[in-house]
């Protein structure tokens, strides 16, 4: 048997240099449900700026596409980058982030209807977050500890189902409301069928949208108003409601948003509207909850579905 050669050598040493064992296949990651729940997206607008806002149960570690358009913000607002890849200035300065494995969870503040310059005798509380969108209350005397009957001055049931804050000026405390008839279990089941993830839905055979008027000192229903009517909308997760985005009242106008289910302006008077608009079509997936911002003569809606996202003016 003859000696390998230098030349011959070299090219055998090089070829085991560059020779690699096989590479073993890591597992493939199974994709998670996505915890995440239906929350209230709002805008604010504050001089030349428009600011997005979030409240609600969302998930941050999470790899499905909705979940991924969002990073979530500590403080008073969320920086959403949608498609465009570019950020929205916040109102707050970001907290620093933790780490979770479940959905995050931000309680949403309750209004007691307890005696307070805030309510009769102060300021209007005319949308989401009051005057200036930042939750702040003026009134001295407002409550610290509650309970089903502590610092409760009155309790007025609400027919229909609705997750939108009430709005207040002059005397009067305005809610949204959706009286929904449940659709038949057949229909529940496809409807199910048809859907990727094992989220509990609500379906409706129809939507009756109103704007309820109460007295602040005695709770007595002052105006019960008709808006309008929507036959089979979309489903919507079961923790949601048909009427979650808090309304805005200005200037004797009620400015009310449901979604792609409609968007109308209400005489407070007269009870009768002033517009409807029923143009923005989405598929909201989990259902509506962003809330409208009013900026000078235009009524700002920020539409957050599944198949567009995008920012309308009225």
């Amino acid at each position: 048997m003859r000696d390998e050669s230098p030349a011959e050598a070299a090219v055998a040493a090089s070829d085991a240099a560059s020779s690699h064992p096989p590479r073993r296949q890591r597992p493939k990651a199974k994709r998670r449900e996505c915890p995440g729940f239906p929350a209230r997206r709002a805008v604010h607008a504050s001089g030349n700026m428009v600011h997005f806002s979030f409240v609600g149960i969302f998930s941050t570690n999470c790899i499905c596409p909705r979940c991924r358009l969002v990073s979530i913000v500590y403080g008073s607002a969320i920086v959403s980058d949608l498609h465009s890849q570019k950020e929205v200035p916040v109102t707050a300065r970001p907290r620093p982030t933790r780490p979770f494995h479940l959905a995050r969870l931000a309680i949403l503040a309750a209004v007691l209807l307890a005696p307070s310059p805030l309510l009769a005798d102060g300021p209007a509380w005319p949308q989401f977050r009051g005057p200036e969108g930042q939750g702040h209350a003026d009134g001295l005397e407002l409550p610290l500890t509650w309970s089903e009957e502590k610092n409760v001055t009155w309790k007025t049931p609400i027919p229909g189902r609705a997750w939108s804050s009430p709005v207040i000026a002059d005397g009067l405390l305005w809610v949204t409301t959706a009286i929904d008839v449940p659709a038949p279990a057949e229909e529940l089941e496809r409807q199910k069928a048809r859907r990727t993830d094992r989220q509990p839905i609500l379906v409706a055979a129809r939507v009756d949208f109103r704007a309820l008027a109460l007295d602040v000192d005695t709770g007595k229903v002052v105006h019960d108003y008709f808006l309008f009517s929507q036959k089979h909308p979309q489903a919507i997760h079961a923790l949601n409601s048909y009427a979650s985005p808090t309304p805005i009242l200005e200037a004797g106008k009620l400015y009310c948003h449901f979604g792609t289910f409609g968007t109308c302006r209400l005489d407070t008077a007269s009870g009768k509207l002033d517009w409807l608009n029923r143009d923005v079509q989405i598929q909201h997936e989990n259902g509506p909850g962003s809330t409208p911002v009013l900026w000078r003569n235009l009524l700002i809606v920020h539409y957050d579905g599944s198949d567009r996202q995008e920012v309308v003016a009225f």
